[in-house]
């Protein structure tokens, strides 16, 4: 017979804050977060916004579908407090008139381009070490990449960084790789025959969730 003085499993799960239901939103939402801007977006993601320190992985299979539409709040957020954005191996150059049009202050901006080299695994490896210094800098608010063959381990101590200095670092990739460490993916995809500017996101992986939820956005 069960004893009587041992807690149920119910009761564990309502009175211990680090026990959550695997298909269930995490109940206790501790972790900062920053709004996305989008109010749709907020309330699909475990703690309401994106997180405010450590990894996230954005999946893009094609660039320019509107990922830094969708990222623009974000970057705002940042640079109205004087914390830097740096930018490194990006696919394309940032075009400061839209970011100027969109009230961000070029003065925090930081763009690294990638050097030209046949060794793709020393160009990464050089391009993670500068992610490192930077976001263990507590000026710099958010670094955004773009590596060429990004491997578990780099993302691993990304993250561990990223968590330990309260800073944001986001990797963008064509294609996901297998058992990362990230917290939190997301797949972009743009919406075809339409006349407005549709994005459609699905998430892959949230940490305090098991459940992938997809939503389309109008940016």
């Amino acid at each position: 017979m069960p004893d009587p003085d041992t807690p149920s499993l119910e009761q564990l799960i309502h009175t211990q804050p680090h026990l959550w239901r695997g298909r269930a939103r995490s109940s206790h939402h501790n972790a900062p977060v920053i709004s996305t801007g989008f109010a749709e977006l907020d309330a699909s993601l475990p703690d309401g916004g994106w997180p405010a320190s450590g990894l996230m992985e954005w999946i893009v299979p094609h660039w320019g579908v509107g990922e830094l539409r969708l990222l623009m709040p974000l970057l705002l957020h940042l640079n109205l407090q004087a914390r830097w954005c740096a930018w490194l191996s990006a696919p394309y150059t940032p075009y400061a008139p839209a970011l100027v049009s969109h009230g961000f202050d070029l003065r925090y901006l930081l763009i690294i381009n990638r050097i030209n080299s046949a060794k793709t695994k020393q160009v990464d490896q050089n391009l993670f070490w500068s992610m490192e210094k930077l976001l263990a800098n507590p000026a710099c608010g958010v670094v955004l990449a773009w590596p060429q063959q990004p491997s578990v381990k780099h993302l691993r101590r990304l993250q561990s960084v990223a968590t330990n200095s309260k800073n944001l670092v986001i990797i963008f990739q064509q294609q996901a790789l297998a058992n990362t460490p990230t917290p939190l993916r997301i797949q972009l995809t743009a919406e075809n025959n339409t006349n407005d500017k549709a994005l459609n996101i699905e998430i892959l992986k949230a940490r305090g969730s098991l459940s992938r939820r997809s939503l389309r956005l109008v940016l």
